[in-house]
């Protein structure tokens, strides 16, 4: 019974139209980012690719607890190293200098840490799915350009290392800033909707 009431709270549509790309959700309340992020990630376990999480602690526990709603064992994932869940605010340090996301830094952190992903577990041949809450820190502090210059490196990297990404961001951001919102949406590929989680 628990199996079949699972399987009717998660879309089996986000399954069969999965699309790829650098994808881009906006929440009006940060719940609801949830939904559409854990079942990313539970889709791509399913589906046997590599899955990173960088976010802060807080939300690291309430993802794990959907995957585990879900009939995931994040902790058993974990183990496997199919399910990889990273401090947004660890790899912050490692990537910044003077205030602003370092490129080379940047890819240098991540670059080393998807070859290690690729050579030495079993899933080396497998695709990657990320979610990264590291522009969470540039909204905070209003830092668009911060914000920008992430995406733009994540669009390098994604293409180096053949990557699916999920951002999410509030919709707050992109009130009465059209320009800002056509830079945000020119980093992306598709964005995903409250109607297409339906």
């Amino acid at each position: 019974m628990r199996d079949k009431i699972i399987a009717n709270n998660i879309n089996k549509n986000w399954l069969v139209k999965q699309p790829e790309g650098h994808l881009i959700f906006f929440y009006n309340k940060q719940s609801e980012l949830l939904k559409p992020l854990s079942e990313f990630i539970y889709y791509g376990i399913q589906a046997k690719e590599i899955c990173i999480v960088i976010a802060q602690r807080a939300n690291i526990i309430k993802i794990n607890q959907r995957l585990n709603e879900l009939l995931i064992n994040a902790d058993e994932q974990i183990n496997k190293g199919q399910y990889i869940v990273l401090d947004a605010n660890t790899i912050l340090k490692k990537i910044m200098l003077n205030g602003l996301p370092n490129k080379t830094l940047f890819l240098e952190t991540f670059n080393k840490a998807f070859s290690v992903l690729r050579n030495n577990y079993p899933y080396k041949k497998r695709k990657i799915r990320v979610y990264g809450e590291l522009t969470a820190t540039f909204y905070l502090t209003r830092n668009l350009k911060g914000i920008i210059q992430l995406e733009s490196m994540w669009n390098e990297l994604a293409n180096k290392q053949s990557l699916t990404l999920f951002c999410g961001y509030p919709k707050q951001i992109i009130v009465n800033n059209q320009r800002f919102m056509k830079k945000l949406a020119n980093h992306h590929d598709n964005q995903i909707t409250m109607n297409s989680l339906i």
